[in-house]
């Protein structure tokens, strides 16, 4: 699934920011031409309606029942990206894109290094960047990390608040050492288990959310599963919402479209030998 295109991403900025002022709008104030008409409401139905963000109700859209769930964003885009090195080294990169629903001052985000008494070696804020297609104002954006054990707390702020229609894509990168085991007898010594994993919460409505995982070889198993997480463990379960799941020699990715809530997970194995 590709990115959605700088107009798609207008598109929704519009009618995010039409449905904050106006709680209800007409189609036509959002697709006055109707030789563009058809394209545009499959893409409205397809990100917005099917995530709850809106409600197509005869030739009017309203606020979906996202609203009255305290969700205070739709997450647009959400992309994992993992290297693996040959001696099980781990370089982390977490990017998000999301419009705001009402106005936003702040994101907060956390990450729990499980079976580690410490966070991650290296963890590192990197450009906010926020993208205003109706020129609704300036908008400055400050990233911060704060590491207390094995957590690591994120906070986006934002001054003024972020408005729906108004985006904002921001990331971070950890890396740890000797993360990962590289043999199945690696990682039964390391974590009691016999694969390697990595996962994605969604917490928020969501159009698109990616795992890419480049190992130093071709794994023997690769697989999609929902995981539980307790205090002490994650538990994985088969997966039981649409995937794509991508095997290109050493590179791995998992693609979800539209993911209900929940969390998911990528699991490989090491080659046997």
């Amino acid at each position: 699934m590709e990115d959605l295109s700088p107009l798609t991403k207008q598109l929704i900025a519009s009618i995010l920011n039409k449905l904050y002022n106006y709680d209800e709008i007409y189609i036509t104030d959002i697709i006055p031409d109707n030789r563009q008409y058809e394209g545009k409401y499959n893409i409205i139905k397809h990100v917005l309606e099917e995530n709850g963000v809106i409600k197509i109700d005869g030739n009017k859209i309203k606020k979906g029942y996202i609203y009255n769930e305290n969700k205070n964003y739709f997450v647009l885009k959400r992309d994992i990206k993992i290297n693996v090195s040959e001696r099980g080294d781990r370089a982390y990169s977490s990017l998000t894109e999301l419009i705001p629903l009402t106005p936003l001052d702040k994101i907060s985000h956390i990450m729990h290094k499980h079976h580690s008494k410490t966070s991650s070696d290296v963890v590192r804020c990197n450009k906010v960047r926020i993208y205003d297609p109706l020129n609704l104002g300036k908008v400055t954006a400050d990233c911060k990390k704060q590491q207390q054990g094995n957590i690591v707390n994120i906070d986006v702020s934002f001054q003024p608040s972020l408005i729906p229609g108004q985006i904002v894509t921001w990331s971070y990168y950890t890396w740890d050492k000797e993360y990962y085991g590289t043999t199945i007898e690696e990682i039964m010594k390391k974590y009691n288990v016999d694969y390697s994993s990595e996962g994605i919460a969604i917490a928020s409505p969501t159009y698109l959310a990616k795992i890419t995982v480049e190992l130093p070889w071709k794994p023997s198993l690769a697989q999609a599963k929902e995981s539980i997480t307790s205090p002490v463990n994650i538990f994985l379960n088969p997966i039981t919402i649409p995937y794509n799941l991508k095997i290109e020699n050493n590179m791995v990715t998992l693609e979800l479209v539209n993911p209900r809530m929940g969390a998911y997970a990528l699991v490989w194995k090491p080659p046997t030998k």
